[in-house]
């Protein structure tokens, strides 16, 4: 039986596709399961033993330490693509993992972020506060203990600076809120449009400078014009 190259490059790249579909999961979670349950389901009557094999994962609640096993209590979160539980408000839940292995509290502490693969063992009564409540319990085979998760928060600065001038004339020198004065280029633009240069300067191939003008008193705006000075009376 013979293959064309395009039939045997088309059976590689499913096979590598495969194999990267099945390599997704970090490798303490990278097992294969075979029921696709769900903690409310087990809530709701589901009869399972220990040939259901699930992942499933959350964030941790509480942890409980004994002789040679340690408890966690896991509020159920959805899953990502790589098996890494995802922030949300929604939850199927709460179960229990049984580990055979002493946890330190201080690192698989409360709110930190865990997966666990492993076999249904049954559910076990317990509490939430005065609530009766049913946990279905996981016997661990491999779990993950995620990096905790830091948020970036974002700070808007605001500058309180003003630059409105009461007093501001198109044609005269303009007062800045800081401090100084900066003349307007209006008046050169009235000479020759917006080249902000008179004809002369033109032919002559110079820039001409502005004209300085000395500082005003904010009381003496330029836009009023000033009355003339009273005539001194006359000696008689």
């Amino acid at each position: 039986m013979k293959f064309s190259r395009a039939g045997f490059l088309s059976i590689t790249a499913m096979v590598v596709l495969l194999s990267a579909c099945a390599n997704r999961y970090p490798e303490p979670i990278n097992q294969q399961v075979n029921a696709d349950v769900t903690v409310k389901d087990i809530q709701n009557g589901l009869k399972v033993d220990n040939s259901f094999v699930i992942r499933w994962g959350g964030v941790i609640a509480n942890i409980n330490n004994h002789q040679k096993e340690t408890w966690l209590e896991v509020v159920q979160l959805p899953l990502a693509g790589n098996g890494e539980p995802q922030k949300s408000d929604t939850t199927d839940g709460r179960f229990l993992v049984k580990v055979d292995a002493f946890l330190d509290p201080a690192i698989y502490a409360k709110g930190r972020v865990f997966t666990v693969v492993g076999a249904l063992s049954g559910v076990t009564k317990g509490k939430i506060g005065e609530h009766d409540y049913q946990y279905p319990v996981v016997n661990a085979e491999g779990y993950i203990l995620w990096p905790e998760r830091k948020e970036v928060v974002y700070q808007t600065l605001y500058y309180p600076i003003s630059y409105w001038d009461p007093y501001f004339s198109y044609y005269y020198p303009r007062y800045h809120s800081r401090g100084g004065y900066y003349r307007s280029n209006s008046s050169s633009h009235r000479h020759n449009g917006s080249t902000g240069s008179t004809p002369g300067s033109q032919r002559s191939g110079h820039q001409q400078q502005p004209r300085s003008v000395p500082p005003r008193r904010r009381d003496n705006p330029p836009h009023r014009r000033h009355e003339n000075p009273p005539l001194e009376k006359q000696k008689e």
